[in-house]
C-alpha cells in the first residue's frame, strides 16, 4: 500500500531559512530607520548649539552693560570682557577673539551709545541662519 506524502512536511523540510528578498528587505528597512535616527540627532545637537549661543550672546550682552556701567563706553571689542565672562567660554588661539559653539567668532561691532552682537550660527555663508540676541 502506498502512503500519502505529507506536503507540509515535505515543504517546511526545503524552507528552513529566509529567501534573499526577505532578507533585503529587513536590511533596507534596518536602513531606513538608522539614516532617520542619525538625521534626528543631528538636529537635536544643532538645537543645542543654538540654544548655547543664545545663552552665551545674553551672558555677553549683560558683560557689555556692565562694562558700560563701570567706563561709560562699551568695549572697542570683545576680548576686554574676558575677566567678566565665565569660564565656559571658548576663545581662539591668539586669546583674541570669543567663539561660538560653531568656532566662529562672535560679531560684536560697538557703535557709539549701541552695539551689535550676533553669531554666525551653523553655517556662516548663508545669512539666514545667524542667531541675534532675542530670537
Amino acid at each position: 500500500m502506498v502512503q500519502p506524502v505529507n506536503t507540509y512536511k515535505a515543504r517546511s523540510a526545503r524552507r528552513s531559512g529566509f529567501t534573499l528578498v526577505e532578507l533585503l528587505a529587513v536590511v533596507g528597512i534596518v536602513a531606513l530607520l538608522l539614516a532617520l535616527v542619525v538625521r534626528l540627532t543631528s538636529y537635536a545637537k544643532t538645537r543645542g548649539k543654538v540654544a548655547n549661543t543664545r545663552a552665551k550672546i545674553q551672558q555677553i550682552q549683560n558683560a557689555l552693560e556692565d562694562y558700560k556701567l563701570k567706563k561709560g563706553i562699551y568695549p572697542a571689542n570683545l576680548i576686554r570682557l574676558r575677566s567678566d565672562l565665565p569660564e565656559n567660554f571658548q576663545y581662539n588661539q591668539a586669546n583674541t577673539e570669543i567663539l561660538d559653539p560653531w568656532e566662529q567668532a562672535f560679531r560684536y561691532d560697538p557703535a557709539g551709545e549701541s552695539y551689535e552682537l550676533y553669531s554666525l550660527g551653523p553655517r556662516p555663508d548663508i545669512d539666514t541662519d545667524d542667531i541675534y540676541p532675542g530670537q
